[in-house]
C-alpha cells in the first residue's frame, strides 16, 4: 500500500511540473506540427504557473519563471477559451516592437526573410539570432487581411505567437487572443511522440 501511494504521487508530480502528452487538435501548426500529432509537453520549462496545477485557483503569479526563447512552440491556455490548451510559435519577445507587411513579420522594424521554397507552398523564414523554420501558406503573399499587421508593442512577461500555418491559424494577429502572458504557459513542445504521414 504505501509503494501503491509513493507511486501515485510520483506519477501526479510527473504530470503536474514535468511533462504531459498533449494532442495536436488544428492543423495550425502545420507543417512542423499535424493535426493529430502526439506532442511531449516540458510543463517545468518556464515555471510553475495555476496552468499546471489540477485544481483551480485565483493565483496569477509564476514561480521559478523563466523566459520563454524566440522559436520555441509552447503550450497554453488562452483564458478566453475552456477548449483544449492552444500551440504556437513564439516569434516577438517583452519589449518588441512587432509588425506585419505583406505576410512579413518584421521585428523591430527591420524584415525577417521569408524564403520560398521551389515547387511547394512552404517558406523558410528567418527570425533574429538565426532562429529558422518552415511556414505553410496557401494563399499569395499580401493578398489576405491577416498578412498585415500595425505595429504592436509586446508588454512586459508577454509573447507575441504565431502558427506556422499562417493562412489556417488564430494566433496574436487576432485580436481576440493578443499577445500571450507567461502565467498563461503550461510548457514547451520538446519532441514528438507520435507523428502522421510526413508532411
Amino acid at each position: 500500500m504505501g509503494w501503491a501511494c509513493v507511486a501515485f504521487v510520483a506519477a501526479w508530480g510527473l504530470k503536474t511540473f514535468g511533462f504531459e502528452l498533449f494532442r495536436v487538435s488544428s492543423a495550425s501548426m502545420t507543417p512542423t506540427l499535424l493535426l493529430g500529432d502526439y506532442v511531449v509537453v516540458a510543463k517545468y520549462a518556464y515555471g510553475v504557473t495555476r496552468e499546471n496545477l489540477p485544481w483551480r485557483t485565483s493565483w496569477s503569479g509564476v514561480l521559478a519563471p523563466c523566459a520563454p526563447k524566440r522559436g520555441d512552440i509552447v503550450v497554453f491556455q488562452h483564458p478566453r477559451s475552456s477548449a483544449s490548451p492552444w500551440i504556437k510559435r513564439v516569434v516577438a519577445l517583452p519589449g518588441e516592437r512587432v509588425c506585419l507587411t505583406q505576410g512579413r513579420l518584421c521585428l523591430e522594424g527591420v524584415v525577417c526573410p521569408l524564403l520560398a521554397q521551389p515547387f511547394t507552398t512552404l517558406y523558410d523564414e528567418v527570425l533574429p539570432g538565426n532562429v529558422r523554420y518552415s511556414v505553410h501558406r496557401t494563399k499569395e503573399l499580401g493578398c489576405v487581411e491577416e498578412d498585415y499587421l500595425s505595429p504592436v508593442k509586446i508588454p512586459k512577461d508577454a509573447y507575441f505567437v504565431l502558427g506556422d500555418a499562417r493562412n489556417a491559424s488564430q494566433d496574436s494577429r487576432d485580436p481576440a487572443v493578443g499577445v500571450i502572458a507567461q502565467n498563461q504557459l503550461l510548457g514547451r513542445a520538446q519532441w514528438v511522440l507520435f507523428s502522421q504521414e510526413p508532411y
